[in-house]
C-alpha cells in the first residue's frame, strides 16, 4: 500500500476537518526504533497510536491534526539506558538544554519516573535546527528497576543482577513495561513517543 507523507496527506485531509478527527501518518525512518512519536499537546496523547512498522516505511501511525508531524523522535533502550533521538523538519529551531529539559517515562502499572540526564556537563546543550537531529542518552533511575522486579545493588543477589543485565530478556521486559516516553525540550515542545515492538517485525 502506498502511504503519502505526513504533509501532502494533512493538506488532503484538511477539507475533511469537520468529519474526522483523526488521521493516518507514516514516519520517517530512523536507526533506533523501539519507540515512535510526535510533537503533540499532551491531552492528545491518547489519540496517538502506532499501527505499524517496518524497517522499509518506519512507523504508520493514528493521530490527530493537532500533531506536528515535522518534529518526530525515535527512542531505544540499551541496557540501563534511554538512547533518545530528536528530529527536526519544521523551520523553526527547538531550545534545548540541560537545564529546561526533562524525560518521563509512563509505566503500565500507572506509575511515573523522571529519567536522569547525568551531569551537565556531558549533556548535548545545543539546540535543534531545522533538518537536524539530536542524540541524547539518559539512565533509567534506581526506583525505576523496582517496577521490573530488580532490588538494591547491594543486596545479595547482585551478582544475579549483573548476570541478568548482560543478556537481552531484561531489555525486553523493560521496554514491555513502558507505557510511553514524554519528552520536554526547552520547556516548552512535548513529544510523545509509544512503543512500537510489538509491529515493526511485521510484514506490511
Amino acid at each position: 500500500m502506498n502511504l503519502l507523507n505526513p504533509k501532502s496527506l494533512l493538506r488532503t485531509i484538511f477539507s475533511f476537518i469537520l468529519l474526522f478527527s483523526l488521521s493516518f501518518f507514516c514516519s520517517r525512518l530512523a536507526p533506533v526504533n523501539d519507540f515512535f512519536g510526535v510533537k503533540m499537546p499532551v491531552n492528545e496523547a491518547d489519540k496517538f497510536k502506532i499501527i505499524s512498522y517496518s524497517e522499509e516505511d518506519g512507523a504508520t501511525y493514528q493521530g490527530s491534526l493537532k500533531m506536528d508531524t515535522d518534529i518526530y523522535g525515535y527512542a531505544e533502550v540499551r541496557g540501563k539506558m534511554l538512547q533518545l533521538k530528536i528530529i527536526n523538519e519544521s523551520e523553526e529551531t527547538i531550545i534545548s538544554n540541560f537545564i529546561t529539559d526533562q524525560t518521563v517515562v509512563f509505566t503500565k502499572d500507572n506509575k511515573k519516573y523522571l529519567l536522569n540526564k547525568g551531569e551537565p556537563t556531558s549533556y548535548p546543550n545545543q539546540s535543534i535546527k531545522p533538518n537536524s537531529s539530536k542524540e541524547i542518552m539518559l539512565q533509567f533511575p534506581n526506583d525505576f528497576w523496582k517496577t521490573v522486579g530488580m532490588t538494591d545493588a547491594n543486596s545479595y543477589d547482585a551478582d544475579y543482577r549483573d548476570e541478568f543485565w548482560t543478556g537481552l530478556n531484561q531489555i525486553n521486559l523493560v521496554k514491555n513495561n513502558i507505557e510511553r516516553i514524554k519528552v520536554l525540550l526547552g520547556g516548552k515542545i512535548t513529544i510523545i513517543l509509544k512503543p512500537i515492538i510489538e509491529t515493526k517485525n511485521e510484514e506490511k
